[in-house]
């Protein structure tokens, strides 16, 4: 990572608490990526994320009506975020964003590279 680039501050959000410190433990190794979590996602509490100003939202959970009850807030809470939801079930990465952004990428970590970032400040 360049000096002058900041890292992206994603916002971990896990339904199933292992594979949320298995996934943090990936993200947490890489230079260009400032993790705030994992967090369980509590529908009570979603609101309150924006004071950790996100570049960007990953939800992993396993897919259920619940799991995408919590996405659909997130999603009208924050519709400038982008947002990644993992399901464990079905093995899909969903990206949800307002912006158009070209990316070939299958890896999740590159995904995350390819996405914007806000600016704050």
């Amino acid at each position: 990572m360049m000096a002058d680039q900041r890292k992206r501050r994603v916002i971990l959000l896990a339904t199933q608490l292992l594979l949320g410190e298995a996934l943090a433990n990936i993200l947490n190794k890489q230079d260009d990526v400032e993790l705030i979590g994992p967090l369980v996602p509590d529908p009570q509490n979603l609101a309150g994320l924006s004071e950790q100003n996100p570049d960007i939202f990953l939800f992993i959970n396993e897919g259920n009506d619940a799991d995408q009850a919590v996405a659909t807030q997130i999603l009208s809470l924050f519709p400038d975020y982008p947002f990644l939801q993992v399901s464990t079930e079905q093995s899909i990465v969903r990206v949800y964003t307002s912006e158009s952004h070209r990316t070939s990428s299958v890896d999740l970590i590159e995904t995350i590279r390819a996405l914007p970032m806000k600016k704050f400040g």
